[in-house]
């Protein structure tokens, strides 16, 4: 009997092998991104959800400060270096909120590539129905670090799996 559930189990993953060597489909390729900054206040005052992907240095540079507020004696935050010859930068905005209890972080999901279309795992959290919270603006964003792939397309889903946002990569 544990000769026969053996050879079923073996044929099984055969199966699923060819299955997968049949349809062309290979494997997505797993991608570290890094958290360069990530707030409930990011300035931009974008009014929706966005996304928006920058591979040069210029364009980073010039997002930066808009994004990120500057020092206490008004100087402009600095922009933490990326080596752009290696990495892009995505920022993901949850847009305009008008209350606290909204907040956005990297899943500890890694992101996946296939075919050009790079899927970017959140935690998107917004305040339960019900619960008393601080009536107040917030623009919760944040910024990361993604390695150059040929990408394409970008999808960002939460943690249930839902489509938060997508776009092309310009």
């Amino acid at each position: 009997m544990k000769y026969l559930f053996n050879c079923l189990l073996l044929a099984a993953m055969l199966l699923a092998g060819c299955s997968r060597a049949m349809t062309g489909e290979a494997p997505p390729q797993v991608l570290i991104a890094n958290t360069i900054y990530r707030s409930t206040l990011c300035g931009g005052q974008q009014a929706a959800p966005a996304l928006r992907w920058i591979k040069a240095e210029d364009a980073y540079r010039e997002m930066y400060p808009v994004i990120v507020p500057g020092q206490p004696d008004g100087r402009p935050a600095s922009a933490p270096v990326v080596d752009f010859s290696e990495d892009s930068v995505l920022l993901i905005s949850m847009g305009q909120r008008r209350t606290a209890g909204y907040r956005l972080a990297l899943s500890s999901d890694p992101l996946r590539l296939r075919d050009g279309e790079l899927t970017v795992p959140v935690e998107w959290t917004e305040p339960a129905d019900g619960l008393f919270v601080a009536q107040v603006i917030t623009h919760p964003c944040m910024i990361i670090t993604v390695p150059n792939h040929d990408i394409r397309f970008v999808t960002v889903v939460d943690q249930d799996g839902k489509v938060l946002l997508s776009g092309e990569v310009n």
